[in-house]
């Protein structure tokens, strides 16, 4: 049963938005299991005579980083000719400017945002990267928080990433992390964090912020979150 964000909130119907516009769509959908509990939803990137598109792969994931790094108001300015270099730099900078990245979880992060958005059509809701205050610091909380507007409310989208080698131990703690961070006050940490990070200039900032209230009981949230899984 999905709460409607009228009754949990007190506002009036939501305006349904367009999901924001994209590089074009890359991922080839394997295997899509949406009525099952969980749903299961395999992408990749595809191969090209024969081989595995990993440096198509690479150069598609560089045009993501702007949206997965950079804030609302920012990305808002790279509407503009002049400052485009420097925001998508600053977008890599932000990302990858520690020589320790490869150890971290910033590939899988970054590969289930843009899955969310290709596939699902979310909308992102904060960039964790724009809150890191030195190169070595491991954001923590969910590896994603987006939305997906509805003519009933906003569907909240908590996604955690694991990037291994082995697909049966990346499920597993996967699964571990998602357990683990559906407890109260793990919620309730995490839904402060969110609100403090909402871009004011966002759409749904006022929408969301009163979807995670803290007068809100999480009973009324576990019945509109989603978790997903990459």
């Amino acid at each position: 049963m999905q709460i409607s964000d009228e009754e949990e909130t007190g506002v009036g119907s939501l305006v349904v938005l367009p999901a924001p516009p994209h590089p074009d769509r890359f991922f080839e959908v394997r295997l899509q299991l949406l009525d099952k509990s969980p749903g299961l939803t395999a992408v990749c990137a595809g191969y090209e005579l024969k081989e595995w598109r990993k440096q198509q792969l690479a150069g598609h994931l560089i045009k993501w980083l702007p949206e997965f790094a950079l804030t609302h108001s920012e990305l808002k300015r790279l509407e503009g000719p002049h400052n485009a270099a420097d925001l998508i730099a600053k977008a890599a900078h932000t990302v990858y400017m520690s020589d320790k990245y490869q150890k971290r979880g910033e590939i899988g992060e970054l590969l289930l945002h843009v899955i969310c958005r290709e596939v699902f059509k979310t909308h992102p809701a904060i960039t964790k990267y724009f809150y890191k205050d030195s190169a070595n610091n491991t954001v923590k909380g969910f590896d994603a928080v987006h939305v997906i507007a509805t003519e009933t409310g906003l569907e909240l989208w908590l996604g955690e990433s694991k990037f291994y080698k082995e697909i049966s131990e990346a499920i597993s703690a996967a699964i571990a992390d998602l357990k683990a961070h559906t407890g109260r006050d793990y919620m309730r940490s995490e839904f402060m964090v969110i609100r403090n990070m909402l871009d004011k200039s966002w759409p749904y900032a006022d929408r969301l912020e009163k979807l995670i209230h803290p007068n809100v009981s999480l009973d009324r949230y576990s019945r509109r979150c989603v978790s997903r899984c990459c």
